[in-house]
């Protein structure tokens, strides 16, 4: 076992592996890195429906981890960082995060298949297509 740090814990000295050490600052990366994706998604979910735009889903990768997050299914008015979702790459919401009693999007495997690849992904609808009624329109042919 090689030691790396030692860290001082009420004056008791405490050796560390390098392992250990490792892991605890890629970990605090990983939260740093969650809680700037959770404000940008946010932010722009906001300036998309300041701009007459619904997002149905709007996810980011977390870098050099296997979580993105993601748009909850909620209000617009409910968008703040604090309700974003971590997920996996399986699709799962990531117990124990803010916002994990959110409703996950229906295509959120899709996305998370996508972002797998990807850095992000967002799919929106201008709000007057969102509240058109009735069947869509038949696709016309090429002639």
């Amino acid at each position: 076992m090689s030691v790396a740090v030692t860290a001082q814990d009420e004056g008791v000295g405490q050796v560390v592996s390098k392992d250990d050490a490792e892991r605890y600052v890629n970990g605090v990366k990983t939260e740093v890195a969650v809680a700037r994706i959770r404000e940008r998604v946010a932010s722009l979910l906001v300036d998309l429906a300041g701009r007459g735009l619904a997002s149905t889903t709007l996810s980011e990768r977390v870098p050099d981890a296997d979580l993105f997050v993601t748009r909850p299914v909620l209000a617009d008015d409910e968008l703040a960082p604090e309700n974003m979702m971590v997920v996996s790459l399986d699709g799962l919401s990531v117990p124990g995060t803010p916002g994990d009693d959110g409703l996950l999007p229906d295509d959120v495997e899709l996305y998370a298949a996508i972002l797998k690849d990807a850095g992000a992904v967002a799919l929106v609808h201008s709000k007057p297509a969102m509240r058109r009624r009735g069947p869509p329109a038949a696709p016309r042919s090429r002639v």
